[in-house]
């Protein structure tokens, strides 16, 4: 059986059920939960880093078989079927409902959206500012975990080889850090976080060559933690500072490594766009998105975001806008990443990107919405802190790279990132309504928001 944790040990909590589970994923191993490490509570997935110790399973003394911990029925796990033969794992919400936002991870998982700059609740284990959804302080500029590095499996781990084999020579002992994603304690940015959507993309994208976290496992059985959950393992390496402006690693590394830093995340854009998702198996577990669909979520969101109050009359116009001026042809459906920042993807040493986090906002529709989500954040950042990472390319190259790699060329994409405005304007204002339900102060004052000036000049005439 699966030895207790530490007794009095207060950092490992109901995680400690994590244990019993990889002892079902994993047959002949058993599993011992001795270290956690939580970033603080936000608005976003609560997330995890979990050293776990991995044993052969002992056997019966007279019998000789292997006692292991019973795991959950096949249908409760995301790769079974469920009671009626379906592969589901757990029922998918409404498109609208679904987590448009952010993460996990490598060494970190982050959640949908805005910069952390605009966000200002929590800190890290450090003490250093958190803002959900994006990946804690600790494995932002400063480089590494609070233990020094994230200690990543050179193979896959024990728990994903779930075909009912022994635990391979030389495991006995040996500690794995996982990611642990579990949904928010409280009030959130969205108003569902699919587990299960989440670990079927991020599979697929690795498979098709994309650096993802894999194996990622979804849970919808809640006997384990208490609630559905996403586990995978951690990736080495470093995330940069939620401003990248201001990260002390790209200051550090020069123009010319920045540059092609940058270069490669474009890439890496373009190449997530052109993942074919129907031979991924895709097909029919991303919504899809078109323009008019794009925009009946948001509308939808606004509706949800304030509690059914229209608290910043601008964001509606704004949706109205884009409404009233669509582009008149949209390209072939493409995968689309969702949430695409450099602090959504993990560096190794020479800055070269090992893992993309943060597939939650992962749908079907126009590649332009990444881009255009991309340039957008990227534009704000620059107009609203005054600098750019020395090196970095300026918005008309990063726009000609992603072109040059995707193969085409982009369409309307002043439209695209009107749109693109005014989701992560919506999205800060959401924070911000939940910052002062919580009596928090806020970085920018919900009517004062300079990022609305910004959104009123993509969307200003006809």
């Amino acid at each position: 059986m699966t030895d207790a944790p530490p007794t009095g040990d207060p950092g490992i909590g109901r995680l400690a059920g994590l244990a019993a589970w990889l002892d079902g994923q994993a047959p002949g191993t058993t599993h011992q939960v001795v270290a956690v490490e939580r970033p603080a509570a936000g608005y976003s997935s609560e997330t995890a880093l979990v050293d776990v110790r991995c044993h052969p399973a002992p056997h019966h003394p007279d019998s000789g078989t292997t006692v292991a911990s019973p795991g959950p029925p096949a249908w409760s796990r995301n790769e079974g079927s469920s009671p009626s033969g379906s592969t589901v794992a757990s029922p998918l919400p409404p498109a609208w409902s679904r987590n448009e936002g952010s993460s996990p991870s490598g060494s970190t998982v982050a959640s949908p959206g805005p910069p952390a700059w605009s966000r200002n609740e929590g800190s890290s284990p450090s003490g250093s500012t958190v803002a959900s959804p994006v990946p804690p302080a600790w494995s932002r500029n400063e480089g590494s975990s609070p233990s020094g590095s994230t200690v990543a499996s050179p193979v896959p781990p024990a728990w994903s080889q779930n075909e009912g084999g022994e635990a391979g020579e030389g495991s006995d002992g040996a500690v794995e850090r996982l990611v642990v994603k579990l949904p928010p304690p409280g009030p959130a940015i969205f108003p569902a976080y699919d587990f299960a959507l989440q670990a079927r993309v991020q599979e697929a994208v690795a498979a098709a060559g994309i650096p993802a976290p894999a194996p990622a496992r979804s849970e919808a059985d809640e006997r384990w933690l208490g609630a559905p959950f996403l586990v995978m393992p951690a990736v080495d390496g470093h995330v940069v500072g939620s401003v990248p402006a201001f990260d002390r690693r790209l200051t550090a590394a020069g123009a010319g490594a920045n540059r092609a830093l940058h270069t490669a995340f474009v890439h890496l854009v373009a190449d997530v766009n052109q993942v074919d998702w129907r031979a991924a198996g895709l097909d029919g577990v991303l919504p899809h998105r078109d323009n008019a669909a794009e925009l009946a979520y948001w509308r939808d969101y606004l509706d949800w975001y304030a509690d059914g109050e229209v608290l910043v009359p601008a964001l509606v116009a704004a949706l109205d806008w884009c409404a009233a001026h669509p582009p008149a042809r949209e390209p072939e459906p493409a995968l689309r990443w969702g949430d695409v920042r450099l602090e959504n993807v993990i560096l190794d040493d020479d800055l070269h990107p090992v893992a993309v986090l943060d597939w939650e906002m992962a749908s079907l529709g126009a590649a332009e919405h990444d881009l255009a989500w991309l340039t957008t954040l990227q534009a704000t950042q620059d107009a609203l802190v005054g600098r750019r990472v020395d090196g970095f390319l300026d918005l008309a190259e990063v726009v000609a790279t992603y072109e040059a790699r995707l193969g085409r060329p982009v369409q309307d994409l002043a439209w695209y990132e009107a749109l693109a405005a005014l989701r992560s304007t919506a999205i800060l204002t959401r924070i911000a309504h939940l910052n002062d339900r919580r009596g928090e102060p806020n970085f920018f004052p919900i009517a004062d928001n300079p990022m609305l000036d910004l959104l009123a000049g993509r969307t200003a005439g006809g």
